[in-house]
């Protein structure tokens, strides 16, 4: 049996074409999948909201932190 030259494909083990390019459909599969992959991870990113994550965080209040200070200096510190 001849070995074949080049990569095969590792799903079905289909040799390459002459030209060294995909001779079966699993590349076609396998690059739909990382399209809809891709897709679907710039969909998420677009609706990113940093809130979402630290809904803690408050833009308009601007007051202290409960427990700790508002950025005054202690009367016998520095």
């Amino acid at each position: 049996m001849e070995e074949p030259n080049g990569h095969v494909c590792p799903q079905c083990g289909a040799p390459r074409a002459a030209d060294n390019s995909p001779s079966c459909a699993c590349t076609r599969r396998a690059a739909d999948a990382l399209r809809d992959t891709r897709t679907a991870e710039a969909a998420a990113a677009e609706d990113f909201d940093p809130l979402r994550i630290r809904p803690y965080v408050d833009f308009e209040g601007g007051g202290a932190a409960p427990g700790g200070s508002a950025g005054t200096a202690d009367a016998d510190g520095p």
